[in-house]
């Protein structure tokens, strides 16, 4: 996919619904705003991490109130779900950032790269996310 951007929009305008496009960096579109997130590591890209974003976002949907939209309310549980893979992986990486190459002289642009993670990892550093974002 060439163009995700244009992509999540097209799918929002042949379904009318909200549309999340997960990636590198997370595309949320609805009727009104696209909402955009990178906060994730590389380390997010697992197996079973899908359903861990999903169920996330049925948890905060169920409790969503009439003064945030569900985009808002889709486009935060990505935001969360990213930071809890970089808490999990222990990765100051974000979708934003170009990989570091190695064999190459350019200067690492983050701290520390940090390791492989499961979904469960992810899981289990939600409640760190959550507590980081209302700190």
């Amino acid at each position: 996919m060439t163009h995700p951007l244009a992509c999540a929009r097209r799918a929002h305008e042949l379904t009318g619904a909200t549309v999340l496009l997960k990636g590198a960096v997370t595309i949320v579109v609805d009727e009104d705003h696209t909402y955009v997130s990178g906060s994730a590591p590389a380390w997010l890209a697992t197996a079973g991490a899908g359903d861990v974003l999903a169920g996330l976002i049925g948890a905060l949907l169920a409790q969503q109130g009439d003064e945030i939209t569900t985009a808002e309310t889709v486009a935060s549980a990505a935001y969360l779900h990213g930071m809890a893979a970089a808490i999990a992986s222990e990765s100051e990486q974000q979708g934003w950032q170009e990989p570091e190459l190695i064999g190459h002289g350019h200067r690492q642009r983050f701290m520390t790269l940090g390791h492989p993670i499961v979904a469960g990892d992810v899981i289990r550093a939600i409640p760190e996310a959550i507590a980081d974002v209302v700190a």
